[in-house]
C-alpha cells in the first residue's frame, strides 16, 4: 500500500528499526525513524481521500511490528 504522509510531528527516543510501527490504536500511529520516531497525524492512501489518522485507522489494519515500506 503506498501511503502519502501530509502531516506529522517529529518524537525523540531509543534507536529502532526504521518504519517499524511501534503504536497503531484508535487514533495515533506511531512508526519508527531509526534514532526516534514520526507520529503520523494526516495520511493518504494511493487514489483515497487525504484522512486524519483516526479516520483513516478505522478501515486499515495495523499491528506493532508491522513494517512500512519495502
Amino acid at each position: 500500500m503506498v501511503l502519502r504522509i501530509w502531516r506529522a510531528t517529529a518524537l525523540t527516543g531509543a534507536a529502532a528499526n526504521p518504519g517499524v510501527i511501534q503504536s497503531a490504536n484508535v487514533d495515533k500511529l506511531i512508526v519508527a525513524c531509526g534514532v526516534g520516531a514520526t507520529e503520523i497525524l494526516e495520511l493518504q492512501r494511493a487514489g483515497g481521500k487525504r484522512l486524519a489518522t483516526r479516520d483513516f485507522l478505522r478501515g486499515a489494519k495495523f499491528t506493532v511490528g508491522d513494517r512500512l515500506g519495502n
